[in-house]
């Protein structure tokens, strides 16, 4: 009995200590020499030729008209997951086909690394950004480039 306490007991530690470091790792974005070179180009949006079509989920037949096809290359900053149990606004809206929000930067907020200044978040539907404890909000603000920042909303037809 003292072997299975001892061996659940170590087992809970290393739980915790994973826990604990997983967590600091939380937001940590990567430093600029592990930046691919593309994700310094700005996005390409052309016009498309796609026709409409539908889509039904949940119930609900949702009419899609494509406008644009874009070519983005960019750094995932934050992201939020709608089928997360915090999320009852795409549930409540019946939004069934917005999955995931992600919030991104490219270009000039690549190449000056103002990202590693910056703190991302994302709610529902928007990117928040605030400068990190302890920097010079007015120089970071004047570094960050907001037309090098998209809050992308992925939509699916198949359940993920």
């Amino acid at each position: 009995m003292n072997l299975f306490k001892n061996t659940v007991k170590i087992i809970l530690l290393i739980g915790i200590v994973i826990f604990i470091y997983s967590y600091s790792q939380k937001g940590k974005l990567p430093k600029k020499e592990e930046i691919l070179p593309e994700l310094y180009q700005e996005p390409i949006q052309t016009e498309t030729e796609k026709p409409p079509f539908k889509v039904e989920r949940g119930g609900i037949i949702y009419d899609i008209t494509p406008l644009f096809n874009y070519e983005l290359y960019g750094l995932v900053v934050s992201e939020h997951n709608s089928k997360s149990w915090l999320d009852y606004y795409h549930e409540e809206w019946k939004d069934f086909i917005n999955f995931k929000d992600v919030c991104v930067v490219w270009g000039d907020n690549v190449e000056t690394e103002v990202y590693q200044e910056l703190k991302f978040h994302n709610g529902s539907f928007t990117c928040y950004i605030d400068s990190k404890s302890g920097a010079d909000k007015t120089a970071v603000f004047q570094k960050f480039k907001d037309s090098a920042l998209s809050n992308n909303h992925l939509l699916s037809k198949t359940i993920l």
